[in-house]
């Protein structure tokens, strides 16, 4: 049921967002970028992580809007061009945003160490 759940999430969120997001900001160019994230992520955001529709187990990995977001975005480009070209273009800013993302969780955790020690060594005197 947790994965079924996970996988309306994200469905949810990745349609809506694809789908409605750049007509928006097509229409009403950055106001509507702006209004687009309040009317699509505030109530995707409510559903998804204050109700639990996605489900992040304490000691796991946190799987948040954005992937979902990202494979409908991926997915819609490859069904929509008939081919997988759109992948490969793709495939360097891919490679960026991993990369990124590693650099960033594990600076993530050297920083929550250091803000624990120091809490640790606050209480010790």
């Amino acid at each position: 049921m947790k994965m079924l759940k996970t996988f309306l999430g994200c469905f949810l969120t990745g349609l809506i967002v694809q789908s409605a997001w750049g007509a928006l900001v097509k229409s009403y160019g950055l106001i509507g970028g702006w209004f687009a994230a309040f009317i699509i992520i505030s109530p995707m955001w409510f559903l998804n992580h204050y109700l639990g529709l996605i489900e992040n187990e304490k000691d796991g990995a946190w799987i948040d809007m954005a992937a979902g977001i990202a494979i409908a975005g991926m997915a819609r480009d490859l069904f929509k061009s008939h081919s997988i070209a759109p992948m490969f273009k793709a495939l360097p800013v891919l490679c960026a945003v991993i990369a990124g993302g590693t650099v960033g969780g594990y600076l993530a955790v050297i920083i929550r160490h250091e803000m624990e020690n120091n809490v640790k060594m606050e209480e010790e005197g």
